[in-house]
């Protein structure tokens, strides 16, 4: 809205947006794990790509609607896998640790992350 100063594509920008990100999650993510193998792998390229992709959108998406839509929609396809991804490598640091030290640091690691995944941790 304020970046293009046009109310009207607010609407069609968010849903473009999920449904991007659930196709991203359901279909890609599989995918990308698949092909890069591990899942530090898969952050490291998500990582890179989503920045290219978002230094682009800066630099031109104010002047062509087409272009912003299509690197918006490139940008979620790469970004929504990381938010899964951050889960999996705390997770994985969590098992680490406990391997390591033998002692459980769920609520250390819960804690220095946010606490939004704590839940998740405390299985």
């Amino acid at each position: 809205m304020y970046y293009l100063e046009n109310r009207g594509l607010i609407t069609p920008l968010f849903l473009m947006l999920t449904v991007t990100g659930f196709i991203a999650i359901t279909f890609l993510f599989p995918l990308m794990l698949k092909g890069f193998r591990t899942s530090q792998k898969v952050y490291i390229f998500t990582l890179v790509t989503s920045s290219v992709l978002h230094i682009l959108l800066f630099l031109f998406g104010k002047y062509n609607v087409m272009l912003m839509l299509v690197l918006s929609g490139l940008v979620i396809l790469v970004t929504t896998p990381q938010i899964a991804l951050i889960s999996i490598l705390t997770m994985d640091a969590i098992d680490f640790m406990q391997w390591k030290t033998r002692k459980s640091s769920n609520g250390v690691i819960a804690s220095i992350k946010g606490g939004c995944g704590e839940i998740e941790l405390q299985k």
